[in-house]
């Protein structure tokens, strides 16, 4: 099933295999991992749904792996079994194998690897995080100066020269030249050349 318990049927009752024994604190190595991540915090940064949809599975795994590393797990009763079989030297030989198992403690390769990921992936984060804040102060200046404009059809000319200096600098430099001709006749006339 989902969370990955070994049953085995005898007669009328089910019980665990010892065997889960030996994995109990690589789950409680994994329980306290999950227990260390801020998921309200992750959850108030997320904007997309996408997002929010992959925080919601890992929260279901960590439920998952604490359901894991909070069970208690039954030792085998061979004593029930010699009772009940008739060739005892089979039950001896089954829970010798079975207390000679060594399962290795798992080592913990990964969580460095893991950690300089997430560190980069912060890192970055914070960067962008700045970088669009940044943009936002700047267009929130633009849509400020825009929003503080005269509306067109009230500013004065003498408005407009007073916003647009180089403008009136190019006027000012027609009329100290007398030239009063219209744009667009200036170009009528360089095509006539």
């Amino acid at each position: 099933n989902s969370t990955g318990e070994l049953f085995e049927i005898v007669g009328d009752h089910t019980t665990r295999h010892d065997t889960m024994l030996p994995f109990a604190n690589a789950l409680r190595l994994s329980s306290r991992r999950f227990s260390s991540l801020d998921f309200a915090a992750m959850s108030a940064k997320l904007t997309t749904q996408e997002g929010r949809v992959e925080l919601s599975k890992l929260m279901k795994a960590r439920d998952d792996v604490h359901k894991l590393a909070s069970v208690s797990v039954p030792s085998v009763d061979f004593a029930s079994y010699r009772e009940r079989l008739s060739s005892k030297a089979v039950v001896d030989a089954f829970e010798s194998a079975l207390r000679s198992v060594q399962v290795p403690e798992m080592a913990d390769e990964m969580t460095a690897k893991v950690d300089a990921i997430f560190a980069e992936l912060i890192n970055d984060a914070k960067t962008s995080s700045v970088a669009s804040a940044e943009r936002v102060k700047a267009l929130e200046e633009v849509v400020a100066a825009f929003e503080a404009r005269t509306p067109t059809d009230k500013v004065t000319v003498e408005e407009l020269l007073a916003s647009e200096p180089a403008i009136a600098a190019e006027i000012a430099a027609e009329i100290d030249r007398d030239d009063w001709t219209v744009a667009e006749s200036k170009e009528k006339q360089q095509e006539k050349h």
